[in-house]
């Protein structure tokens, strides 16, 4: 099935870009690359691991400018920066209290619901005071586990245990 783009470098370049997206992210884009374009598993998954990961630093980095920015902002994007980092936070703490603060974003990660992912887990990283190196290597690890689950469920293997244990 040809959905976007017409050839193999094409659709990968399309995986990729999803995967990178701050609301698929590699819940659009596994499926995609596997259901959509036919893309072995292994490479939808590569892909989309590599995209996901890509504006993470980003993400980390810009975190002090942006809230500074927001700092002397009023209205609708203000309120949305806050409300983002107290969801965040929220979500983090939950998990921080229970498993530690490394657990905690990479569970936040690792979950692929939305509002949940490598933005989120980057803004969590950021917002609590993890160093850089150690909020990468959490969002890292669940990123791959966050794959897994979709690829998983895209391929039908949760499908398939269903119907063995119901």
């Amino acid at each position: 099935m040809i959905l976007f783009a017409d050839n193999f470098l094409a659709q990968m370049a399309v995986v990729f870009v999803t995967a990178g997206m701050p609301i698929g992210e590699l819940r659009a884009a596994i499926p995609l690359g596997i259901l959509a374009y036919g893309m072995p598993v292994s490479y939808a998954y590569f892909i989309s691991v590599i995209g996901n990961m890509l504006p993470v630093p980003l993400v980390y980095g810009f975190g002090n400018i942006w809230l500074r920015a927001m700092e002397k902002r009023k209205g609708r994007l203000q309120r949305l920066t806050e409300w983002f980092m107290k969801r965040a936070k929220g979500k983090a703490e939950v998990n921080r209290a229970r498993k530690g603060l490394f657990v905690a974003i990479m569970l936040l990660v690792a979950i692929p619901f939305p509002l949940t992912g490598a933005y989120t887990g980057s803004v969590a990283a950021f917002a609590l005071g993890m160093s850089f190196r150690r909020a990468l290597s959490a969002i890292f690890s669940g990123v791959l586990i966050a794959g897994l689950v979709v690829v998983l469920a895209s391929t039908g293997v949760v499908s398939a245990f269903r119907v063995l244990l119901f």
